[in-house]
This record gives structure tokens, sequence and C-alpha cells, in this order.
């Protein structure tokens, strides 16, 4: 997950411990430098840090690096941070370049897909998942980007507690919201709070959506269905009603979800970022967009029978509405030809939802009735 502290613990071990080693150097965003250099030369650069030679060159006919550099590297004890890996294709080319070094020498590598360090078979190697800051760390991070100092104002402390349950241990999303409410008084910090319930336009949003634009159409749709529709459906539900169980790993191996034992959950932020991009598929038109879930929202659509043919999804969710009467037109569908996920849950018998005329037909390619 993006935020998280990947880059943050890494460069904190790496300003720990480096100066243990006779060469070392952090790889910052390694995809984005192999997205115009090659393999080659990032190793290069690489090597002419941990080794102290400037003038080092390829070699001009074959364009790699000399076997007498290699062998010089082989002997030597360094630490090397690669940071950000975006595939496996990157680490292939660059990591066993780098890996052929001295006794007692250490690589880190950081990534948002565990699968690619799965792939990238080393021996004594091991993964760690980095969690998110507990509640104590937590909120000490955030008061110190929001009032610099360790704890909260005594006035302040309701609030800042809420914002920290809201970040839910996520180190970006923390130092990102201190600096924003910085100076605010109370009044400001309580419309703020409703304010940063929707992300979309704060670097939260920008750092966590790279995760999602890596995946591809299949896994973006489930992400979106999950986001929307099925956070806390349980797994084997999910896998079987959409046919995604390859999917569902793909995003649990980029730490996009987590499936405990009560179902599938994903992050607040992940959420809403989702909801988000759902969102800006058609900012003033709901009707326009693949999925619908605010109650308000799918009301409207419903009884002015304003859906079209890009509603993928809906769902009305009528938990904390009292006395709402329905009535549906028998055409209400119609519109609405790519639907494929509908669902009514209206436990309150005040709550009601009428076909006066009956239903001319539902979608072709609807799979869940719910």
């Amino acid at each position: 997950m993006g935020g998280i502290g990947k880059t943050t613990l890494a460069e904190a071990v790496f300003n720990q411990i480096s100066s243990q080693f006779d060469g070392s150097y952090f790889i910052e965003k390694v995809g984005e430098k192999l997205e115009n250099r090659e393999s080659n030369h990032l190793q290069l650069e690489v090597l002419s840090e941990v080794l102290h030679e400037e003038n080092l060159k390829l070699c001009t006919l074959t364009n790699t690096i000399s076997p007498f550099i290699k062998e010089r590297f082989n002997r030597v004890k360094v630490f090397i941070v690669i940071d950000d890996v975006n595939n496996f294709i990157q680490l292939e080319a660059l990591g066993k370049g780098l890996i052929r070094c001295g006794f007692g020498s250490k690589i880190i590598i950081t990534s948002r897909d565990k699968q690619i360090l799965y792939n990238f078979k080393v021996l004594d190697c091991e993964i760690y998942e980095v969690e998110g800051l507990n509640f104590g760390e937590a909120l000490m991070l955030f008061s110190n980007n929001a009032f610099n100092q360790n704890h909260p104002t005594e006035v302040f402390m309701d609030l800042s507690i809420q914002m920290v349950c809201y970040a839910k241990g996520n180190l970006l999303a923390l130092k990102v919201l201190g600096p924003y409410l910085l100076g605010m008084s109370k009044q400001e910090w309580e419309s703020a709070s409703v304010d940063l319930q929707g992300i979309g336009d704060s670097e939260i949003f920008n750092v966590l959506k790279i995760s999602y634009d890596r995946l591809n159409g299949k896994e973006k749709n489930l992400f979106l269905n999950i986001a929307c529709f099925f956070n806390g459906y349980f797994e084997d539900n999910v896998a079987n009603l959409l046919d995604c169980k390859y999917s569902l790993r793909v995003l649990l191996n980029k730490s996009l979800i987590t499936i405990e034992e009560s179902g599938i959950k994903m992050h607040d932020l992940l959420q809403e970022m989702g909801r988000e991009i759902v969102r800006r598929e058609s900012p003033k038109s709901p009707g326009k967009r693949s999925r619908l879930w605010k109650p308000d929202d799918v009301i409207r659509i419903l009884k002015n029978n304003t859906g079209t043919k890009e509603v993928e999804g809906i769902s009305l969710n009528m938990d904390h509405l009292k006395d709402v009467h329905l009535n549906l037109s028998s055409q209400v569908f119609d519109k609405m030809s790519n639907l494929k996920l509908l669902f009514f849950n209206y436990p309150l018998m005040s709550n009601k939802v009428y076909l006066p005329n009956g239903l001319n037909s539902l979608p072709d390619d609807l799979i869940i009735l719910e």
C-alpha cells in the first residue's frame, strides 16, 4: 500500500548502518529511473558510488559492465537499497547484477507488490511486510505535524483522535493531515474533518492511486467493486460470484486488500480513493458513473429513470433512512444495459421499494440481484 512507510523505514535503516559497509547507495524510485534508462547504466551508477570510482564506463563493444569491474564488486562489502520496484523485469535486470557482491553485504528492496519479491529468488532473503503505525505512534507523529509537539492540546484531543483513526496508521496520511490542519481553529478543524472524508484532490490520493494505475483492466474492476460494494464480504463468495480468484490474489499481494476470517478488508483510505475514481468518471452526473452506492444518488436516479449504459453496479442501502417509499417505473433498468450488480438493503419496515406496474426486464449481463 502506498504511503505506509516502506521508503521511510528503508531510509532510516540506511542512515543508521550504511557507515558500517565499504560502500553504500540508496537507489530512489527505481521504477521511474528505469523508464528512461537502461539497467546497465543504472548498475554502473551504483557501482561507481560503492566502489568510489567516478570514471567507470561500459564496455564499448558490448555495452555491458566489464568483468574486471564485476570482480572488484564481488570483493566489496556493500549496503544497497533498491527502492520502489514496479515490476519483476526491472528487478531482474537491475538486481541480478547487484546481488553478486562481497561477503557480509546487505540489499534492501522495497515494492508495493509482494509477488515481485517472491519471484526474485535469492538465497538467505526474507520478506518483511511493513505494518501501519500503532495508535500511540500515529498520534505522536500527527501531533508533531499539527501542533509541533508530541501530543495534542486538550481542546483538540477528540478531533486529533478522529484524524488518527481516519489515517489508520498510514504514514503519509498522518504527515499530510498534520500540516494541513496546523494553525486552524477548532471550528475550522471540524469543518476540515468533514471535507477530508473525500480525498480527491489531496497528495494522499495521488500516492495511493499509483498502485491502482499499475493494475490491469480486470484487476481495476475488482478493486472498484470491492471499494464500492464488497468490502467485508467473504473471499470465497466474491471469488465465485465474480470469477476473480486470481485477481483477488493480485490485490492481496499488492497490499490493496487484506483477507481475514471475517472477510475481505480494504483500508478506508483505499476505499475512498476507489470511490473517488468512480466519482471522477462523471462529477456532475451520477447516472453516468460505473458504480452507484450513495443512497441519495441511487434514489434520485431510480426515481427519475436517469440511469445510463455506463452503470455497472448499484447498491441501495437504506440502513440510515426512514420512511422512504420508492416507486419505480417498469422501465427503470431499460437504459442500464451493462448493469451486472444490483443490491437492495432496506431492513426497516418503514422503507419500501415498489414496482406498481411490474418490471419490463432486467439487463442480460446481470450477475447479482440481492
